[in-house]
């Protein structure tokens, strides 16, 4: 997985420099979220490339990582996510719990 770090605000985005489809794999976004809890970082974001596709796969990990953001009482914030993104935490009813924002700039607010 190719991605880049980089600071907004109280933030640090996670942006994933790939459109996903069903053969990506994200696993290595577990040990960059550990890093960055191990840091302190308690805000982070993921910010992901338009047309993306999630996979149930790809969402146990994003899962993951907001579990283990949230035993640390922080925030993880999905940041642009498509359509197939959205669905997929509405249909778990995880809407109201990941937070998702159409841009870096509603990430500030």
């Amino acid at each position: 997985m190719q991605c880049e770090i980089s600071s907004h605000g109280k933030y640090r985005v996670v942006e994933i420099n790939e459109v996903l489809s069903t053969n990506s794999n994200l696993t290595d976004l577990v040990p960059i979220i550990e890093e960055l809890l191990r840091e302190n970082v308690l805000h982070i974001g993921i910010r992901f490339r338009e047309g993306s596709f999630f996979t149930s796969r790809t969402g146990a990990i994003i899962i993951n990582c907001w579990e283990m953001v949230r035993r640390k009482h922080g925030s993880l914030t999905l940041i642009e996510p498509g359509y197939d993104i959205r669905h997929f935490f509405l249909v778990l009813e995880l809407h109201n719990e990941i937070p998702m924002v159409d841009s870096l700039e509603e990430l500030e607010e």
